[in-house]
């Protein structure tokens, strides 16, 4: 029996009843075993492996019927390498993956009352590892689910899946563009993925399910990405309020038929509100303000001469320390400082920079308007 879900155009499959904690076999990735979860990237690698096999088993008997044993130790020797390669895709395709995401989500720390979202769930083999350790959260899957993508890749085959590993209570599907996820700001508490983003060709395409996945994550929600290519999406994430980007590269269980072929992990924490609202935490708002000063001394006050502002100071705009106190938080916030600067000076704008100098820059153009024709000196009675 299934009922639809008010606002998200999702379905959730019911008459399951939930698994009260994660078993020894949902723990190392076993559990994954109940369910078909095809192949990544469809069935195009097998073809390539497969006629890489024939064609060097056709040399193989070529070599033989012509008495060429060289050529055909090497052709066997070839042969037993794309077979080894063939199977270490498969392993990647399978059960290493399922092994990588259940310790990554082990390392979690999950207290099971969380919302996560796995973003291109697919067939659903990272979303019903992390269904398993929800027994009162809830796990959201989106997708487009392209053939192409993954073998065998539909809605049906993740509903399936999700009844086999009993798990069907606490799992939603949602038809969602990784770029457009229909979800309000700040709803999840995890976000992950699983060589989902990189089907995206366009660059600009990537970065936006980066900005999107991002948005989505509640402050201080955790962002885990596997991905080729996933050391190049640190930039975005930070640019998008992530805080605590980190990438690393996985084991051997992730190779998929490329020896040393180590896929990359990127990990990150959406900002706390506190870093967002303008008051970075300890002393990092008052290192930028030193910084700040540094970099834009606003120079020592001295006594002016006639008809020429404070010395140390641009004509028309806010001292540097005056813009630092002011808008320090802006500066934690926006991590350039120079940028912050700037956009602090025009704020204030040129007025407030007047009244603040007790009208000294209009008396100044006043004492200039007031020069006598070919006379140097103003009619103020200064010597």
């Amino acid at each position: 029996m299934k009922h639809r879900l008010a606002g998200h155009g999702c379905w959730q499959t019911g008459g399951v009843e939930p698994v009260a904690e994660v078993s020894a076999a949902g723990r190392d990735g076993r559990a994954g075993q109940r369910g078909r979860y095809g192949i990544d990237g469809g069935l195009a690698g097998l073809a390539v492996f497969g006629v890489m096999e024939a064609g060097l088993a056709g040399t193989v008997a070529w070599a033989v019927r012509h008495r060429r044993p060289a050529v055909a130790a090497l052709a066997g020797v070839g042969g037993a390498a794309v077979a080894g390669s063939a199977a270490s895709y498969l392993y990647s395709t399978g059960p290493g993956k399922r092994a990588i995401w259940a310790q990554l989500l082990d390392e979690l720390g999950l207290r099971g009352d969380e919302q996560v979202l796995d973003v291109g769930c697919g067939r659903g083999a990272v979303l019903m590892l992390a269904a398993r350790r929800l027994p009162a959260g809830r796990a959201v899957g989106a997708d487009v689910w392209r053939r192409r993508d993954q073998s065998g890749n539909s809605r049906a085959a993740a509903e399936r899946n999700a009844a086999a590993e009993g798990v069907a209570g606490r799992v939603e599907l949602v038809n969602a563009d990784a770029r457009d996820l229909p979800f309000a700001s700040a709803s999840f508490d995890v976000v992950v993925s699983s060589l989902a983003i990189s089907n995206i060709r366009e660059a600009g395409g990537r970065a936006q399910a980066l900005r999107e996945a991002a948005r989505v994550l509640r402050p201080g929600g955790r962002l885990r990405i596997v991905d080729d290519g996933a050391d190049r999406y640190a930039a975005v994430l930070r640019d998008a309020g992530c805080t605590d980007v980190a990438v690393r590269q996985l084991d051997w269980r992730t190779w998929y038929g490329i020896p040393g072929h180590h896929i990359p992990l990127v990990a990150a924490v959406r900002a706390s509100s506190s870093r967002r609202s303008g008051r970075p935490p300890g002393l990092r708002g008052a290192r930028l303000a030193r910084r700040c000063r540094r970099c834009r001394p606003a120079g020592p006050a001295r006594r002016d001469r006639p008809g020429q502002g404070l010395a140390g100071e641009r004509r028309g705009r806010a001292p540097a320390h005056e813009v630092t106190a002011l808008f320090q938080g802006d500066i934690g916030e926006a991590g350039d400082v120079h940028r912050a600067v700037g956009r602090a000076q025009v704020e204030l704008g040129v007025d407030r920079y007047r009244a603040r100098r007790g009208g000294h820059v209009s008396g100044q153009r006043e004492g200039r308007g007031d020069r006598d024709p070919g006379s140097r000196t103003p009619r103020s009675g200064l010597p």
